[in-house]
């Protein structure tokens, strides 16, 4: 299925709507998650994720120094990168279809 929409109608760029089934799409996207506090009421169409805690600078230095180290390993895995992000990012979900997007083109 495609559609071609913009502001006033009709355009020249296809909007295509197709089954999630490679590599590391989601079901949905996610803009907050149960435990984070929203204020639907200061924007009419928009809302806004309040008092979100900063992440300690220490822990995202770590965490950048890890994925580094990784990819510097001869025969880096998806799997060992996908296990850092998950350790650091705990609602982090990969899925492994084994088709990537190239296979959809």
């Amino acid at each position: 299925m495609s559609a071609k929409l913009t502001d006033e109608g009709l355009s020249s760029y296809p909007v295509h709507f197709f089954t999630s089934d490679t590599t590391g799409e989601k079901p949905y996207e996610e803009f907050y998650t149960d435990g984070e506090p929203l204020d639907l009421d200061r924007f009419t169409s928009l809302g806004v994720i309040t008092d979100k805690p900063q992440p300690e600078k220490e822990k995202i230095q770590t965490i950048i120094e890890n994925l580094q180290a990784a990819f510097r390993k001869e025969g880096a895995a998806k799997e060992d990168i996908v296990a850092l992000l998950t350790d650091y990012l705990p609602s982090f979900s990969h899925i492994e279809t084994g088709k990537g997007l190239d296979q959809r083109m």
